[in-house]
């Protein structure tokens, strides 16, 4: 996970300079480590709601489903999580 983080940080700070950004020296942390903290925490809020499982509000929708709508439910195939493939795929 560090690693990845000096990745995003690295980035960011390589953008920030390509646009021409200056830093504001009466700040203690630097604009890039703002950046970098804001999209670490963002992938963990997502990683932590994705690995959730089941909501309370998923038992809600079964019971409509069933003795309102009389809908009966659809099987789907979710794939296991495997942390080789949580990253974003990118197809070219």
């Amino acid at each position: 996970m560090i690693d990845e983080i000096v990745a995003i940080y690295a980035i960011v700070e390589d953008l920030l300079k390509a646009i021409g950004h200056q830093k504001d020296c009466r700040i203690e942390m630097s604009d890039a480590e703002v950046i970098t903290a804001a999209l670490v925490a963002t992938r963990m809020s997502i990683i932590n709601v994705a690995r959730t499982g089941k909501f309370s509000s998923d038992r809600s929708i079964q019971e409509y489903c069933e003795d309102i709508w009389q809908a009966e439910a659809v099987p789907i195939a979710i794939e296991e999580y495997s942390q080789a493939n949580a990253g974003l795929q990118v197809n070219n």
